[in-house]
């Protein structure tokens, strides 16, 4: 789903025009980059925790190619969802 639908859902249930629910949704975006650069979790009780993972450094090799590629360590983006919203995603 894009920002574009979310942005439309957004506007019907608070009744605001679609730009304004385009922005509001950037900004929350933009505030949890900004809280994530600063901290390693983000906690949302009603929705779930966002967590910067450390990844390993890797070696690849494919196999096609006789080729070796050094995959340098990197962080990613975890989350993790509350229970209630794995309930109503899966519609129990």
């Amino acid at each position: 789903m894009s920002i574009k639908r979310v942005a439309e859902i957004l506007s019907k249930k608070k009744k605001i025009n679609l730009k304004q629910a385009r922005d509001d949704i950037e900004l929350f975006i933009s505030s949890l980059i900004q809280a994530l650069s600063e901290t390693n979790k983000v906690s949302f009780r009603s929705l779930g925790m966002f967590k910067k993972v450390k990844t390993s450094p890797k070696t690849m090799r494919l196999p096609g190619l006789e080729r070796v590629i050094e995959v340098p360590a990197g962080i990613k983006i975890s989350f993790k969802a509350v229970p209630s919203v794995i309930k109503k995603i899966k519609g129990e």
